[in-house]
């Protein structure tokens, strides 16, 4: 049987603070506020303040990441399996994941690292990246300061256990640094037919946005978080692998509901937008902290652990809905 790839990169950008800088808690807004900008700068040839009707923008960098068209066959794909696949939208063919820590005061010369994930053919465009980042630290970020706000610098850029740019010697590596999600994905959903796992606790390394139960008491159910992964799986597959992605979607929705929450410290972080009514709907606020799940696991641990890797939820491009899984065996 014939197989398709599911490209995605993984890569660790190592660098320094200029000045002392005061950041906010959660870092993705540091990207958000100051990567599209720095991105213009870099890619754009015609210095357009509109990239509609732009002669350049089937070619360009900006409108591929900020306006991401389905695949050109997307029309002629199969629709969703039936089962409660909550995900139908077009994924950022990237995820920043800013630094971890929630400290605000940092010092010249402190590091300042940050991930990058980048999906099909995205990573073709590893150099765009590293040339925008160091952009963006040019321009500066962060609160402004006396002299402006606060610049870094890259160092290097590592994609597995490899450097492969230095700022010194200013040369990317030659090399295919992305690996197929989907040819492990589908090995380790075999192996796990038979895995004796029972319990599982998911630690939200950053806010999970957007697929939380509709009830205060039902924050994050496993049926819940199952659909939630079932759609990020299918949508990432569908625009940046090829051929379908043969999942028993209704039968892991269905087989869900026989895991329980055995502990559970998440809780909702509203974040109320201006002109907004306060909503407990599932895409109002946050979801933080951390749950246990119990019950048969097994066939679950390889859809988990590919989020893991991809993120999950709403807003992932900015480093939301990071997650981490560990799982026990008796």
């Amino acid at each position: 049987m014939e197989t398709f790839p599911m490209l995605c990169g993984y890569y660790r950008f190592h660098g320094t603070l200029l000045d002392d800088a005061v950041l906010p808690e959660s870092k993705g807004s540091i990207f958000r506020n100051t990567f599209g900008l720095a991105l213009r700068h870099v890619v754009c040839a015609m210095k357009q303040k509109d990239c509609a009707g732009c002669i350049l923008d089937r070619r360009c960098l900006y409108p591929l990441l900020f306006s991401s068209p389905p695949p050109a066959n997307h029309h002629l794909l199969p629709p969703f399996p039936k089962g409660k696949i909550r995900s139908t939208t077009i994924p950022s063919p990237f995820v920043i994941e800013p630094p971890e820590t929630t400290g605000t005061s940092f010092r010249r010369e402190d590091p300042f690292d940050f991930g990058l994930i980048l999906f099909g053919r995205s990573n073709e465009h590893i150099l765009h990246f590293i040339q925008t980042f160091e952009e963006m630290g040019r321009l500066g970020i962060g609160r402004r300061m006396e002299k402006g706000r606060s610049r870094f610098v890259v160092a290097s850029v590592v994609a597995g256990d490899e450097i492969i740019w230095h700022g010194r010697e200013r040369s990317l590596r030659e090399g295919d640094f992305a690996e197929d999600l989907r040819a492990g994905l589908l090995a380790d959903a075999e192996k796990a037919l038979s895995s004796p796992v029972t319990a599982v606790t998911v630690h939200l390394v950053s806010p999970l946005v957007g697929i939380a139960g509709s009830s205060r008491e039902d924050v994050l159910s496993f049926p819940v978080l199952v659909q939630s992964i079932l759609g990020r799986i299918l949508t990432l597959n569908r625009t940046y692998g090829k051929g379908q992605l043969s999942l028993d979607a209704p039968g892991l929705i269905s087989r869900a509901a026989g895991v329980r929450v055995m502990k559970s410290s998440l809780r909702r972080r509203g974040e109320e937008r201006p002109g907004r009514r306060p909503d407990s709907s599932a895409h109002s606020g946050r979801v933080v902290g951390e749950v246990t799940y119990e019950g048969p696991l097994g066939e679950f641990l390889p859809y988990l652990r590919f989020c893991e890797r991809t993120h999950l939820g709403r807003e992932t491009a900015w480093g939301a809905g990071k997650i981490r899984v560990h799982s026990v065996q008796p």
